[in-house]
């Protein structure tokens, strides 16, 4: 079974720096598919998580933060749309956040920042591995970038709506 694998800060403004083809390279043990700059893998061999995340850190330059999600509970939340019309109806676009871990606490949702009519993040969704949130351009850029991580308390790492369905058509070819 297939295994979809998030790094968490990576390639970000310049922080934890890896070129995403040589890893895949450096780890055809793994017969890893890449998908952006990101840290987003689909792994098709069937593997423990132990050994997953050994061979992840084995080869990168830095201590990896890596989120597994089984092909199955992909598949299945990409299968479900969620906040797809409310996406649309808003303007706004939808974010996926992968947790690390089950969440400390959740919030009532929806959860808007700022609240009101101007929101620029919802919350929409919190699950035991993931969270879907919607943004928009309202006002001077997004002020609340790191919403999903302040308000359940643990670390996650994000991938906007269009990786998502990429790494979708992938697992269905």
């Amino acid at each position: 079974m297939s295994t979809i694998a998030f790094l968490r800060a990576a390639n970000v403004g310049g922080h934890q720096r890896f070129r995403p083809k040589l890893l895949a390279d450096a780890l055809p043990q793994l017969q890893l598919r890449n998908f952006g700059a990101a840290g987003t893998f689909l792994i098709r061999a069937a593997l423990p998580e132990a050994e997953i995340r050994a061979a992840f850190a084995g080869v990168l330059p830095f201590d990896p933060q890596l989120a597994l999600v089984s092909a199955a509970d992909f598949a299945a939340l990409v299968a479900a749309d969620p906040f797809a019309a409310e996406a649309e109806a808003l303007g706004a676009k939808r974010f996926l956040s992968v947790l690390l871990e089950p969440p400390v606490a959740v919030p009532p949702l929806p959860l808007d920042r700022p609240e009101g009519d101007g929101w620029q993040v919802r919350l929409a969704v919190v699950e035991a591995w993931y969270s879907v949130s919607l943004r928009r351009g309202v006002g001077a850029g997004v002020v609340y970038p790191n919403l999903v991580e302040k308000v359940i308390g643990v670390a996650v790492t994000t991938r906007g709506w269009p990786t998502v369905l990429q790494v979708a058509r992938a697992l269905e070819g």
